[in-house]
């Protein structure tokens, strides 16, 4: 289900409804199948597939073991063999204007098979729905990322928080696939602005860095953040006096390729240079150089 945020305002949260049925019990009372639910936030999202995908568990459906289903039915459409009932949950999200998010449910367990399962009468609220906000623990007022010399700096601040256990500083180097950094304490119950910080000093490694916070209560429950970046990529190149100079356009000490295109499209030059190297070049004319790593693109006029 693909959902566009006509709105005008930014969405915080979701609460997703369904009905679902099942037309036979777990085998041998064992063999659990699970319809799984994730969501995917972005600016446009045109698959099903890929990553950047967040599980939500507690909008799972997982088969019952009892209600009337002796087995698998010799027919889906028999009544006396048909077990139904609802669901619902708010999900925690910060859905800009004009941006979407994606719902979708998936069958981990027997994907190429039946799994006597279904779900239906999808329904959606948003907005500040009462329900929502009393379910929510952490309200977040802001999360930021602040680019140091030798490290980010990650501040995020709460107006209030009920039943908090912790929040989970994760990073990823391609806004998709996310990882642990570390652990921060929450507050438990607080009425008033909190001020929580995070500095990362061993995992800036990459040209861009995402950051989120998985937000943890006291219960195990959690929700994501929205993701943030910061671009450690910083470049002033140019052409003088017959060299082309590669000044700072990394803040680590590593080589990366560059090449250098002619209008053609023709690769003319290519190698590995680290910052502040210079490119010795005669050949007059207008060029581009790639820096494929940082995703840079410079035009260069050798004259």
């Amino acid at each position: 289900m693909r959902l566009r945020n006509t709105s005008g305002a930014d969405i915080d949260f979701l609460l997703v409804e369904f009905d679902w049925f099942q037309f036979s019990i777990a085998e041998d009372d064992g063999n659990f199948n699970t319809i799984d639910f994730s969501y995917k936030q972005a600016a446009t999202i045109t698959t099903v597939t890929g990553g950047g995908w967040t599980d939500f568990d507690a909008l799972d459906f997982t088969m019952t073991t009892s209600g009337g289903c002796a087995g698998v039915c010799s027919s889906q459409i028999s009544g006396s063999c048909t077990i139904t009932g609802s669901n619902s949950a708010c999900i925690n999200v910060n859905i800009p204007a004009g941006e979407e998010i994606m719902l979708r449910w998936s069958d981990p367990n027997d994907a190429a098979n039946d799994p006597h399962m279904g779900i239906d009468n999808v329904g959606i609220g948003i907005g500040t729905d009462v329900t929502c906000a009393f379910i929510l623990p952490i309200k977040l007022l802001n999360f930021t990322a602040e680019k140091k010399e030798r490290s980010d700096l990650l501040k995020w601040q709460t107006a209030s928080e009920a039943n908090s256990s912790h929040f989970e500083v994760e990073a990823s180097s391609d806004g998709e696939i996310f990882y642990s950094l570390d652990i921060v304490a929450a507050a438990a119950n607080s009425s008033t602005v909190i001020y929580y910080s995070f500095e990362n000093y061993f995992e800036v490694i990459h040209p861009v860095n995402y950051y989120r916070l998985k937000k943890v209560d006291l219960d195990g429950n959690f929700e994501y953040t929205n993701i943030i970046s910061v671009n450690r990529v910083t470049e002033n190149i140019y052409y003088a006096n017959e060299l082309i100079h590669l000044n700072n356009f990394s803040d680590f000490e590593q080589t990366t390729l560059v090449r250098l295109y002619n209008m053609e499209g023709k690769t003319v030059y290519e190698d590995l240079h680290s910052k502040n190297d210079i490119i010795a070049w005669k050949s007059k004319g207008i060029y581009i150089l790639e820096l494929p790593e940082y995703g840079i693109n410079k035009k260069i006029v050798a004259h």
